[in-house]
């Protein structure tokens, strides 16, 4: 190279002036206070303090074993001693307090409960209506960025293109290709310059020598070499030691941009300050720099992830110093340009910094900013399909969990929320250890959140409704530790390690769910999270029966057996109790609407629309029509129809590899349980049974008498469970597609496959649990002496009743009402009334059952009682 040529280069280099801030934490704001005015306390959570409930109250298959275990360690405590509220907890980013902003869409609307304060005093009538209204505010659930759904549609189109063109046929002979002669070459030269300098490095300034060895020029051109090179197997071909030694130099080059910051740092003692074109001509400099970093990292990537590669390639070193580098650069330039409130508006005199923190980030960002971000999100796709190939260091993992956390909370980064939304389930699954350290970066994540993000949904379903992205990384960490030890082996061992790792997934919904509801299901202090928890209960009834979500079900469930500890439990606090009973009443409600829209399944237009289903996706993996005819009369066809679905979307979107093994976990639980219970009757029919077990025996013939063909035996139903159980392993190694097509995708409308989820959730006992709620709720009226407590309740049943005013025809509801109707408070009064007199007319029979009741309420000395009457 020329001498000029490099004396400007050492020139270049001699200008840039690093940073302090290596070891900044990625998650706080320029602005954060110190750490010595406010301590951060992680929440964390002793299990084997934790009271339990009957343990019988839920059936088996929904009770993890953790619960299980410490319900019957626990099971002679008869209470606990309740939470301190001295929780310390601040937010990440201090500003000015904002008003809350509210959609006003009235579509799908959510509930949210405020705490009522403990009153018995009767007389306050139109002050306990005009609270009504306040405590029950609606929260939209439409996306506030409406390009969320055209990023995500992007987003999913670009990943399966990018896995289609893994599959096309590049030229047999690699010396044929271009691409590939060309990033040849240029490693040869890279090669004889490392062979002539690499001496005088060890003597001498090396990031001179880096320079030399690797110009901006030569990084950015085998960024895109590599990048195409990446789709085939011709990396293998180049000799071992020539890449360990680019590896190696590309590690010092990204190691040079980890401390880098475009923020130039004003010294106070220093007479001549800089001018704004100084600013910007080192902010020019800086993104220069940093981009040929991020190209480093890029072409290390793409070398290390290419197919059949050598484990010799996985270089620690380059991997850590590019995790290093992006978490260091996520928080001090992506995070500042792309979301106000990660800005720090004191460090710089630059226009472009000097903008209020909470104004809205609009229109495209500068060139080099834009070009830096694509960049990073070239990097998070190289760490996502890193990170299966190996295992890693706990400084690599700890630095890619931190990072990938912190971007689901930033705004305008759909891409990397995408990306990292990827790579924490799979660390997740991967690194057990791990997987506590990741769970308190997540809550304490959220407790820190600034009030204006704690109602953002950003994740976009594909039937249109908007979660938060919280919400769907949770979700996506509790399929993900259900792992197979081999995919084509259906046997005992494999079995029993899927159901071992899916008792894992549960039982960390059960430790996720406690720590969450003690964080931001309640007001603690100044710091209120409450509407995080109402988004995510929310969250949770909009994913439920949705093909993509299978752990809604467990975590409404586990959250409603919470939730009712809770409000039954006298020892704990009035605005807790009321709280609970009012997210209570909102699952319950769901719950029956689920209910009553299983009721048209059956219909023959539903009908059609499933065989549809199964049609399509059968035909896409088995072309052989005799098979063909097989599959369509199997039981476990609708099974297999979801699996082959999963295994196509999985093409676009890799979470949903871990949702086909939650599902296959759960169908083989379910079988094992029902092959217990029928187990347990006949060896109850062969012997004699007792006294005690006689109200077992007759529950465990009517789940039978439900489950099973009346026609066969329970020997042979044993058996035909037993085979049932083997066919689902084997849906475990079935294929993607026989499509040879390069973009084939199954042509199936999104609600025909939640139709074909209602119908498999239609069997499930989740459903069957909407009874075990409605009688906890009704169990109040007799037992609660709180005035407040039974308003609250009798407005729940309220809310179950808006759902379905059928169920006011049962007896233990007529029974409630009654006991509602005489109640001392005038509130309860009203609240019983309201009930009846909204949803009688809806049906004749309903009107007669309750007239007398109206009728001698009627005389009631209560005002507002008799207008309501």
């Amino acid at each position: 190279m020329d001498h000029s040529n490099s004396q400007e280069l050492t020139d270049k280099q001699s200008l840039l002036v690093t940073s302090n801030n290596t070891n900044e934490d990625m998650t706080k704001s320029p602005n954060a206070v110190d750490q010595e005015d406010v301590v951060f306390g992680t929440p964390r959570i002793i299990l084997q303090k934790i009271q339990f409930d009957d343990p019988d109250l839920f059936p088996d298959d929904l009770t993890p074993d953790l619960v299980k275990r410490f319900s019957q360690e626990n099971g002679q405590r008869s209470s606990r001693p309740r939470r301190s509220n001295n929780s310390s907890t601040a937010s990440l980013n201090p500003s000015p307090k904002k008003k809350r902003q509210r959609d006003t869409s009235h579509e799908e609307p959510n509930y949210e409960f405020d705490d009522e304060k403990d009153d018995d005093d009767d007389d306050d009538d139109d002050d306990d209506q005009q609270s009504l209204k306040k405590r029950i505010r609606r929260v939209g659930l439409t996306n506030e960025n409406s390009m969320s759904y055209d990023a995500m549609s992007e987003f999913k189109k670009k990943t399966r293109e990018r896995l289609a063109r893994k599959v096309l046929d590049i030229d047999a002979d690699p010396h044929e290709n271009a691409s590939y002669k060309q990033f040849v070459n240029l490693l040869n030269i890279f090669n004889d310059d490392y062979e002539r300098y690499y001496e005088d490095m060890k003597d001498s300034d090396e990031e001179h020598y880096l320079d030399l060895l690797l110009s901006d020029h030569t990084l950015d051109e085998m960024a895109t070499l590599s990048e195409k090179l990446k789709l085939s197997t011709y990396m293998s071909q180049i000799e071992i030691v020539k890449l360990k030694r680019l590896l190696e130099i590309l590690s010092l080059r990204i190691k040079q941009g980890i401390e880098l910051s475009p923020i130039l740092k004003h010294d106070i003692n220093d007479e001549q300050q800089e001018t704004q074109e100084d600013e910007r001509a080192w902010r020019d400099l800086v993104f220069e720099r940093l981009t040929t970093c991020a190209n480093a990292g890029e072409v290390a990537l793409n070398i290390m992830t290419t197919p059949n590669a050598n484990k010799e390639i996985l270089v620690e070193n380059a991997i850590e110093n590019t995790t290093l580098f992006i978490k260091a650069q996520l928080a001090k330039t992506i995070f500042p340009e792309y979301d106000p409130l990660y800005r720090s508006d004191n460090q710089s005199k630059d226009p472009l910094l000097t903008k209020q923190k909470r104004q809205k980030a609009t229109g495209t960002k500068c060139k080099k900013v834009q070009l830096l971000y694509n960049k990073m999100i070239s990097l998070f796709q190289g760490i996502a399909d890193l990170v299966p190939l190996g295992k890693f260091t706990d400084t690599i993992i700890l630095a890619i969990s931190s990072f990938t956390v912190s971007c689901i909370y930033v705004e305008n980064i759909f891409d990397l929320q995408a990306h990292s939304i990827t790579i924490l389930p799979e660390l997740f699954s991967r690194y057990e250890h791990h997987r506590d350290s990741i769970l308190d970066d997540i809550l304490l994540s959220i407790v820190r959140l600034p009030t204006s993000k704690k109602s953002l949904r950003c994740y976009r379903l594909p039937s249109g409704e908007s979660i938060q992205m919280f919400t769907a990384l949770i979700m996506h960490l509790i399929h993900s530790p259900v792992t197979t030890l081999n995919s084509n082996v259906a046997d005992a061992a494999n079995e029993l390690h899927l159901l071992n790792t899916y008792s894992l997934g549960q039982n960390f919904a059960y430790k996720f769910l406690t720590l969450f509801f003690r964080s931001c299901g309640t007001k603690q202090g100044e710091d209120d999270n409450r509407i995080i928890f109402e988004n995510f209960l929310a969250d949770l009834l909009v994913t439920a029966n949705r093909p993509e979500w299978p752990a809604s079900e467990i975590l409404l469930t586990l959250l409603s057996r919470i939730l009712m500890k809770n409000f039954s439990n006298q020892s704990v606090s009035i605005p807790i109790r009321l709280q609970s009973l009012g997210y209570l009443g909102s699952v319950a409600a769901q719950l029956r609407k689920d209910t009553i829209e299983l009721d048209v399944l059956n219909s023959r237009q539903n009908q059609e629309r499933l065989d549809q289903v199964i049609d399509k996706t059968l035909s896409s993996i088995e072309t052989d029509e005799d098979l063909l005819g097989v599959y369509k009369t199997d039981p476990l066809r609708h099974h297999r129809s979801l699996v082959i679905y999963l295994n196509e979307l999985s093409q676009s979107e890799p979470t949903s590899h871990f949702a086909k093994m939650f599902y296959i976990g759960q169908w083989l639980r379910d079988i094992n349980l029902t092959i217990d219970r029928l187990t347990q009757t006949l060896t109850r029919r062969v012997k004699p049974p007792s006294h005690t077990e006689l109200v077992d025996i007759d529950i465990d013939e009517s789940l039978n008498k439900k489950r099973s063909n009346p026609t066969i035996t329970i020997s042979d139903e044993i058996e035909l469970k037993k085979g049932e159980k083997i066919t689902i392993l084997k849906m475990l190694s079935l294929p993607i597609t026989i499509r040879k097509q390069q973009r084939y995708t199954l042509d199936i409308d999104y609600d025909d496959v939640c139709l074909l989820m209602r119908y498999l959730t239609s069997n499930r006992p989740f459903l069957k649990t909407f009874d075990i709620y409605l009688k906890q709720l009704a169990a109040v009226f007799q037992s609660e002496a709180g005035t407040n407590i039974r308003s609250k309740a009798m407005k729940c049943l309220c809310t179950v009743v808006e759902a379905d005013p059928t169920i006011l025809a049962r007896n233990d509801i007529k029974s409630c009402v009654k006991v509602g109707l005489t109640d001392k408070s005038v509130s309860v009064r009203e609240a019983a009334i309201d009930l009846i007199g909204r949803y009688i007319v809806h049906k004749q029979l309903l009107i007669l059952q309750y007239y007398d009741v109206l009728c001698e309420r009627s005389i009631d000395t209560g005002k507002n009682h008799e207008i309501h009457c």
